[in-house]
């Protein structure tokens, strides 16, 4: 049935089928054309550039993210573990090895059937921390550690060993544990250094081609560090 309609300048048209020519408007409003989807970005910054004072002295409040990832494997955590746990505040006259100890044994109690110990571990871990070191974790950016450069994360092992002297660890231990920890790319670069035999040296040896390697890796990274400490 035909039907009469008014055009874009106001004039009556007469439609033979009005059904296909709604059909047809439809289509047309559905399809933006390159120069509408720019005059919608165009509007949207608009908005933005006219944000009010209010708006931009307060922000939407965010979290700063977990410096811990842990992986997508799911994890329910007990409420009843939580007032278990250890805490550490940070101060000089804790010991942060005991904590650790403390805790590794507390999730190691209440491990669940079939969950990884790492993912407890990594779940539970910062509800032991208070304070200083509560602030100290959540200073830390996501992945951080991975990306330590050599002589920071040697000297940093260095210091933990010497003020815990009394570890009972033997020295191809030491070593051990702090060459499973490198980066391939790492590995690589210090076989690469020793002509492709570390594993070849004896402890001594071993030890001092790591704090060998920590020096020159630190060169590499502040070329001036010497001379600003002279």
């Amino acid at each position: 049935m035909p039907c009469w309609i008014r055009d874009s300048e106001g004039r009556l048209v007469k439609i033979e089928n009005p059904h296909e020519t709604e059909l047809e408007l439809s289509v047309k409003v559905m399809k933006a054309t390159p120069k509408d989807q720019h005059n919608q970005h165009a509007l949207e910054e608009n908005i933005n550039a006219y944000r009010s004072m209010r708006d931009r002295m307060h922000p939407p409040r965010m979290s700063a993210p977990s410096c811990i990832v842990p992986p997508t494997e799911q994890l329910v955590i007990r409420p009843h573990i939580v007032p278990l746990l250890p805490t550490f505040h940070g101060m000089e006259s804790e010991n942060p090895y005991a904590h650790i100890k403390e805790f590794e044994d507390v999730c190691n109690t209440f491990q669940e059937e079939g969950a990884s110990i790492d993912l407890m571990r990594l779940k539970l871990f910062p509800f032991t921390l208070k304070d200083k070191a509560k602030v100290w974790l959540n200073s830390l950016r996501p992945r951080t550690k991975e990306n330590e450069k050599f002589y920071e994360c040697w000297k940093r092992y260095m210091e933990a060993i010497n003020a815990c002297p009394h570890h009972g660890f033997d020295t191809w231990l030491l070593v051990s544990y702090f060459y499973d920890g490198m980066s391939s790319s790492m590995k690589q670069l210090l076989e690469t250094m020793c002509g492709g035999d570390f594993m070849s040296k004896n402890l001594e040896e071993a030890m001092d081609f790591l704090s060998y390697v920590a020096e020159v890796s630190r060169g590499w990274d502040e070329p001036n560090a010497k001379e600003v400490e002279e």
